[in-house]
């Protein structure tokens, strides 16, 4: 059982955490995909969460496509 010390305070998320340096060594599937999305600097969210995120920053957060944009008149 984990139990509170001076960094730490059990709360319902580690309460059933039973020993915890096993949970940290573990592989994350939600942690590689956080690393994954989150590794240009952009934030990972859901669709309403972006949307929101734009207009309260006003910039565009969608990663687009790689590379240049081709010059205008030329295809």
């Amino acid at each position: 059982m984990v139990n509170d010390d001076l960094l730490m305070t059990v709360n319902g998320m580690l309460a059933g955490i039973d020993d915890r340096r096993l949970f940290l060594s573990k592989e994350d599937d939600d942690l590689d995909f956080l690393s994954e999305k989150t590794r240009t600097g952009r934030p990972c969210g859901s669709e309403t969460f972006y949307e929101k995120a734009q207009r309260l920053t006003g910039r565009i957060l969608h990663q687009g496509k790689p590379g240049r944009n081709p010059a205008e008149g030329k295809q």
